[in-house]
Formats: C-alpha cells, structure tokens, sequence
C-alpha cells in the first residue's frame, strides 16, 4: 500500500483525485491537507510514497510544498494536478523537481503517471542499492590490498605507478606515496629491464589501461 499525500483544498477536486486512483487499482491510503502547517506535519508523521499537488493555494502553493519535498533526503515523487496553466509555468515544476503535471480536465492521465512515479521510486532504490554495494565493495577491495603481504601496485598503459600498497616500504625500502607518478621500470634491475618491459606490455591490452 502506497501512501499519497494530497495538498488539495477543495473537497469536490479531491474526491475525483481519489476516485481515480482507486479505479486504477492502485491500492493506496491518503491523507489530505490545506496548509503549510498540516503538509509539514504530514511529511514528518506520515511519510508519503507519493505526493499529488494542486499548483495553486489560497493558503499554501504548490511550488513551496515541491521545494519542502525536494529538500528531505527522501526521494519522494510530486507529480501536480491542476487546472489549466501556462506552458511556461508547467516548464517550470518540472525543472524544479515534479515528476509530472496532469491537468483536472484530463484526470485520467493520473493513472499513468502515478505508475511511471512508482518506477522511478525503484530505479533510484535500485541505483542507491547498487551504489551502496559498489561503496562495500571498494572498501573491502582497498582493506585488503593494504593488508597484503604482497606488493600491489597500479600501473598505467606507460608504466607511470598510480597506486603502490603499503608492503612496497617493507620491501623496496620506499613509502608508497613517493612512487607516484614515477615510472615502475626506473625500480627494475638493469638486467631485467628488458624483460620486465616486454612482460608489461603483454598484459597491457591498450594504452591507459590501469594494470593491477
């Protein structure tokens, strides 16, 4: 069950608003308010899925509840249902964050964009879930490249070192930080340079590719 938020002063506008959503088989449950007051204690207690906004207010417009909404670090659909406005104004709401405008004379777009609302909810979860898994995975990655035993460095496509793990001092002698930006063929024993070239060059598959 999804929650809506409905910032809509007239009762008549309200009950269509509704009606419609019910006979799209959204199942859903809906809290109505007028002010600023009522909308900020609804977005603190009732936690909206989705918000559905009249443009206009004799007590509190709806571009003032879009920027309340945009401001949490909830991401939370605002799409506004109105009445007939200007293309300008319409332009407007959407750069400023709606998720879309139906006009009451053509309320059974509703539908519609309230299910294109629900699938951007899931694309963001997926994308904070993904982002998430990348954060864990880059920090398990980097702890257990600096407790290594082994040297680990990262080398671009011209063998210029970008990343040496902390083992480097206990092995080379040096601290990580002051091979950067070095060439890692300048750290080889004369004899093997040509060797070590060779074998850098095979596992490099193109140039600025990072070898680990």
């Amino acid at each position: 069950i999804i929650k809506v938020l409905l910032l809509e002063e007239f009762v008549e506008d309200a009950e269509k608003i509704l009606g419609e959503l019910r006979e799209s088989g959204i199942p859903f449950e809906a809290k109505r308010v007028e002010t600023k007051e009522m909308f900020l204690k609804a977005m603190e207690e009732f936690k909206p899925d989705l918000v559905i906004s009249d443009y206009l207010g004799s007590q509190f417009e709806g571009l003032q509840a879009l920027e309340i909404v945009r401001q949490t670090k909830r991401f939370t659909p605002f799409i506004f249902v109105s009445w007939e406005i200007h293309e300008d104004s319409v332009i407007e709401t959407l750069k400023k964050g709606a998720t879309d405008y139906v006009f009451k004379e053509q309320l059974s777009r509703l539908t519609l964009s309230v299910y294109r609302a629900l699938r951007e909810v899931e694309e963001q979860e997926e994308l904070e879930a993904a982002q998430e898994n990348l954060r864990k995975s880059e920090i398990h990655f980097r702890s257990l490249i600096e407790n290594a035993s082994d040297v680990i460095t990262i080398l671009d496509g011209d063998g210029i070192i970008l990343y040496g793990s902390p083992s480097l001092s206990r092995v080379l002698g040096y601290d990580a930080e002051e091979l950067l930006g070095k060439n890692a063929i300048d750290f080889v024993h004369e004899y093997d340079v040509l060797s070590v070239s060779a074998a850098l060059r095979n596992m490099i598959q193109k140039p600025g590719t990072p070898v680990l």
